[in-house]
């Protein structure tokens, strides 16, 4: 709630001028093109920077990676958002942006070389690096800009992520504007350096939106070398990629060769790992963390544990979202109702070696986290939404409530029911029903077979409210259609 309504400007100097539906090469001539953008603090690197300082720019090159995958794969086509694309695809495609992983709101050019706004922030201009070109030595344009952006647009996904768009603009040879419906935010920004760049000459006379094996040509760091329909796809670096020595790349992308085996069993996958057969898991179960690598190649240093740390990574690692979309979850009464019947600390204790920590924010340990009760300019912000707002947002700092005994989770559960009875639900012979009759029933849907052992418990937790709740695994299409 810390930062509702608040239009935030630029802290990077940026020359500004006004939005135009076009621009002449005159009016683009004068725009003042940055090296990066950032929100709410000051770019780390300056104009002039050689490489992240956490890198080794000097790192030696060569040598193979093998990596696992979970999930499998049917198309080598970046445009195909309904199939299972290959793991790795985006390490041959190059991007407008880059985020420093040592800045919480850094973005520097990669694809561009400079970066302009508008005063009205309803338009971001970016100037296309002069080297950068396709693996087939086709220079990379603007045209490619806009065909990747509005091939996104035409997709079914595209209002969901790119709506933001109102349309694109190639000014000159080397200028794209991008148009905004409302001037642009942080998560216009974060959307748009995630966008992978795809080359028109070689899409437009293909579908990007079909399921092929064919390795198309790319602009990254690497290109398909081999491929397996659901059992590998190998990668080779590109000896003359164009940006291997721009500043956000320099001492990055060291491997000759990187593969991605498909395991479908997280204990395959593990065993896998003691045998050599892959270089490198990440270990999502601290379960297994705890019990499964205390092997003789461990003491012998030839297996390391290492804990990861995120980095300026923004949000929550894992949590259960509600589909505000159906009517029962609209109530905050609801969902706090359904909140206080987790008892966190009992899942933490039992299940994960009390590894986890619960967040009490979408944006933990940053400057984005609201802390503490709202500041004059924040209240001054909330007083005319005062009446639609719940009281305590005024007068207590927001936190997860604690349950220190079982006693206390009790505590949690008889205010859980009196929220659900206030909100007009009541338990009518052992099921939670609203004045229509209809029983409150719950589906949490998942990828992970494992995320059972999670649910299970607070599923005999709602069980005690007359809430039906039940689990329904998914493949990867699957989840993502639904």
């Amino acid at each position: 709630m810390k930062q509702i309504g608040r239009r935030y400007r630029w802290l990077v100097p940026i020359f500004l001028m006004a939005s135009l539906p076009a621009w002449s090469a005159t009016e683009v001539e004068g725009l003042d093109f940055k090296h990066g953008i950032a929100f709410f603090h000051e770019l780390k690197y300056s104009a002039d920077f050689t490489h992240l300082d956490y890198v080794n720019p000097d790192a030696p090159k060569g040598g193979p990676l093998v990596l696992p995958t979970q999930t499998s794969f049917n198309t080598l086509s970046p445009g195909n958002s309904q199939s299972l694309t290959a793991p790795g695809l985006n390490w041959t495609l190059d991007t407008l942006l880059i985020r420093a992983g040592d800045e919480v709101t850094g973005f520097y050019g990669r694809l561009a070389d400079g970066i302009a706004i508008t005063e009205d922030e309803m338009a971001i201009v970016f100037r296309i690096h002069p080297d950068a070109q396709w693996h087939d030595g086709v220079p990379v344009t603007p045209a490619d800009v806009a065909f990747s952006l509005e091939y996104r647009l035409e997709q079914v996904e595209g209002n969901v992520w790119y709506g933001f768009v109102k349309e694109v603009e190639q000014i000159d040879e080397r200028h794209v504007a991008i148009h905004l419906n409302t001037p642009l935010t942080l998560n216009n920004i974060i959307i748009l350096q995630f966008m992978t760049v795809m080359p028109a000459h070689y899409w437009s006379v293909r579908d990007p939106s079909k399921v092929s094996l064919e390795p198309p040509v790319g602009s990254g760091p690497y290109r398909v070398s081999a491929v397996s329909q659901g059992r590998y796809v190998d990668y080779e670096r590109v000896p003359d990629y164009w940006g291997r020595d721009i500043p956000v790349n320099k001492g990055r992308y060291n491997f000759d060769h990187i593969r991605y085996e498909v395991y479908r069993d997280s204990t395959v996958t593990r065993e896998a790992l003691r045998k050599g057969l892959i270089d490198i898991w990440t270990e999502q179960d601290v379960r297994y963390w705890h019990n499964s690598f205390d092997t003789p190649a461990t003491e012998k240093g030839w297996l390391k544990k290492i804990r990861r740390s995120f980095g300026i990574e923004i949000g929550i690692r894992r949590a259960l979202a509600f589909n505000n979309r159906l009517d029962r979850f609209k109530d905050r009464r609801v969902r706090q109702a359904l909140t206080l019947a987790l008892d966190f600390e009992w899942q933490n204790r039992t299940l994960h070696f009390s590894n986890r920590t619960r967040a009490n924010s979408y944006f933990p340990d940053t400057i984005l986290e609201a802390t503490g009760l709202p500041s004059e300019d924040e209240v001054a912000l909330l007083e005319p939404f005062r009446d639609q707002l719940p009281p305590e947002l005024f007068t207590e700092p927001f936190r997860f409530t604690e349950v220190e005994s079982p006693a206390h989770h009790r505590a949690n559960m008889e205010k859980a029911r009196a929220l659900l009875i206030d909100a007009g639900w009541e338990i009518q012979d052992g099921v939670l029903k609203n004045a229509d009759g209809e029983a409150f029933e719950m589906t949490f849907l998942s990828q992970n077979p494992e995320d059972s052992r999670i649910l299970l418990p607070y599923f005999e937790q709602l069980d005690q409210l007359g809430i039906k709740a039940n689990i329904r695994l998914a493949e990867s299409s699957q989840y993502i259609n639904r």
